[in-house]
This record gives C-alpha cells, sequence and structure tokens, in this order.
C-alpha cells in the first residue's frame, strides 16, 4: 500500500527504529516496496523547476501503525539498504 499526505493522519511520523532516528520531510511511503520518498532540505526544484526534488531510501520492511486511528499516525522502518535514489 502507498501512503500520502491524503490517506495518513496529519501529525504522521516515520522512524528509521534501527538507526533511532525520526525521518522529516516524508512525501510519500510504500510499505510493500520498503521505499520511503524524501524531499530535501532546504527545499530544492527539478531541473526544469516544476516539482520538488526527492530522493528515495529503501528498507527491509515498513510497519503502518494505526494507533486505533482509520488511517496510519507512525511508521517503523527496518534494515535500510544502503544508496538512495535521486
Amino acid at each position: 500500500m502507498k501512503y500520502g499526505n491524503g490517506n495518513v493522519e496529519r501529525s504522521t511520523l516515520v522512524y528509521d527504529v534501527d538507526r533511532v532516528e525520526r525521518l522529516n520531510k516524508v512525501l510519500s511511503i510504500d510499505v510493500d516496496a520498503g521505499i520511503v520518498e524524501c524531499c530535501h532540505e532546504p527545499l530544492q526544484l527539478n531541473h526544469d523547476g516544476t516539482e520538488v526534488a526527492s530522493f528515495q531510501l529503501r528498507f527491509r520492511s515498513i510497519h503502518a501503525i494505526f494507533g486505533g486511528c482509520r488511517k496510519p499516525t507512525l511508521f517503523h522502518c527496518y534494515g535500510r539498504l544502503e544508496g538512495q535514489t535521486a
């Protein structure tokens, strides 16, 4: 399942559990593929200035946590795979 700002709670947090760090500037999460797409800080645009430049972090597994809500409120990511794609 792919998640973005339309199908998660507004205050949803994403954590890399193994590295004990919070992932910021998350654009989308694909739980099945193990991909978290993030934008750069500070914000960057692509070469023609029409979209936000992003990169992907890959994980062995990602778990959506609902915490009693209908939409996820938290994501735990495990086993970051080396390398990121722009």
